[in-house]
């Protein structure tokens, strides 16, 4: 193939060893790397890096949010300090009780996403990737176990939800257990529903302390890399929020009779830092790390 172009790259016809096929190819035909590109060698990764970063703080922002409403719906439900109140709240309100199941189930789906974002945000700029791997690894243990957990409040609504059509096998379950109580029946649903409530509770506790860990990683990330805007502070008060939500939880297990006396306390940098955090995400693009700019100097 013949042309005027001022290079060519020669091949073998594999069909043929004995002669060759020249190949003539026009390079003014093809695009070069762009001035900027050629300047900014991380153009384009800084490119992926705010598409992550965006992602990261638009499924954070989701969890904040349903995980409040989450919180906001189970406090008019429920009471672990009194059970009968609970069983009543659970049997007038059973559309309630499952709406706040769904926006459970949104903030695990949206928490997901938010450990694979910022493991590869964190891996891709070039960030500690033991680090980077270890934080995303223990919040997906942690929403493992919430996943799990949830299990226990829906058990729990479902005893006591009135809506359910008799022949459905809990509700004659337990139609089945009133009636051999006879006159010791005092609410066997009520007292089951309560005992699968103090699991949920106890399991929730349990997957904050890998939440804690995850967290705590996330802060040395952020403050040796310089990956996220407003690094170091926000850094050290992302650590902070993970030894909040470790110790607070641990105390529940550890500590007989501990009610939360602290709580309010060890939650200030947990409720700055996921707002902080939020935002960075949504309004600073991430940038490459340290690490990599020192390796790119010529």
């Amino acid at each position: 193939m013949n042309g005027d172009s001022g290079g060519a790259i020669e091949i073998l016809d594999p069909h043929n060893h004995d002669e060759t096929t020249r190949l003539n190819v026009a390079y003014d035909a093809i695009p070069p790397a762009t001035d900027a590109v050629k300047e900014h060698p991380h153009k384009l990764q800084q490119q992926q890096l705010r598409r992550w970063g965006l992602a990261a703080g638009v499924c954070y922002t989701i969890v904040i949010a349903t995980g409040m409403m989450a919180v906001g719906v189970q406090s008019r439900l429920l009471d672990l300090g009194s059970p009968q109140d609970t069983a009543v709240h659970l049997r007038a309100n059973p559309l309630l009780a499952r709406r706040g199941l769904v926006l459970d189930l949104v903030t695990g789906c949206a928490n997901v996403a938010v450990s694979i974002l910022l493991g590869c945000i964190f891996w891709a700029a070039g960030a500690n990737p033991v680090l980077a791997v270890m934080q995303a690894a223990f919040r997906l243990l942690q929403q493992a176990v919430l996943a799990t957990n949830l299990l226990h409040y829906f058990a729990a609504s479902l005893l006591l939800d009135t809506s359910l059509n008799p022949s459905f096998p809990a509700a004659a379950a337990m139609n089945s257990l009133a009636v051999t109580a006879g006159d010791d029946y005092t609410d066997p649903a009520a007292s089951l529903a309560f005992f699968f409530l103090v699991l949920h509770k106890y399991g929730h506790l349990l997957a904050l302390v890998f939440l804690g860990v995850s967290l705590f990683l996330l802060g040395i990330l952020i403050v040796q890399d310089g990956v996220l805007a407003a690094g170091q502070w926000l850094g050290w008060v992302t650590a902070a929020a993970g030894v909040g939500y470790a110790t607070d939880s641990m105390l529940y297990f550890l500590s007989t009779g501990y009610n939360g006396d602290v709580s309010s306390y060890l939650m200030v940098p947990v409720r700055i830092s996921e707002f902080w955090l939020a935002g960075v995400l949504l309004f600073r693009a991430p940038t490459v790390g340290q690490t990599v700019e020192d390796n790119a100097t010529p």
